[in-house]
């Protein structure tokens, strides 16, 4: 079972790479019109971080009233590093697209502005968000198999 959710992760993660890389490639070529759908595919790594760590709190807190109690940080999360850049704006280094959410938002601005992204670019943002993704979901599959978590009413 653990073995089959390994391997299934695995396939996962091969196959959203095989999509992300040529689909970053286009949007960097890609005409004016075609951005904003492109845009919207630059966000699906956030996204999929988020359904995994809201996969991770649903098994780590021990009621429901306690997962309500994290919701209001893990919504501002994603919004710290808009906000950041909003005072202080500063030119996207390569460090930066390794830290998922700050590396998100350098790329829809690099999107936005039509600005010649390069493939290590990509491959940063990309990968980074991907292993955070990977780290979260093996902390909630963990999460999944305590004993007390089967137990619970």
């Amino acid at each position: 079972s653990y073995l089959n959710s390994i391997t299934t992760a695995a396939t996962s993660t091969v196959i959203c790479l095989l999509i992300g890389y040529p689909m970053a490639y286009g949007i960097a070529r890609s005409p004016a019109a075609w951005r904003n759908l492109l845009l919207l595919l630059v966000i699906l790594p956030i996204v999929l971080l988020g359904a995994t760590v809201l996969t991770a709190l649903a098994a780590f807190a021990r009621s429901y009233r306690e997962a309500q109690g994290y919701l209001p940080l893990l919504m501002f999360l994603p919004m710290i590093p808009s906000l950041v850049l909003m005072v202080a704006p500063v030119r996207t280094q390569l460090w930066m697209l390794a830290v998922p959410f700050l590396g998100q938002n350098q790329m829809i601005v690099r999107v936005l502005r039509a600005e010649r992204i390069s493939a290590l670019d990509w491959g940063v943002s990309l990968g980074a968000s991907f292993a955070m993704v990977a780290v979260v979901w093996w902390i909630a599959a963990r999460l999944y198999h305590r004993e007390q978590l089967a137990t619970s009413s």
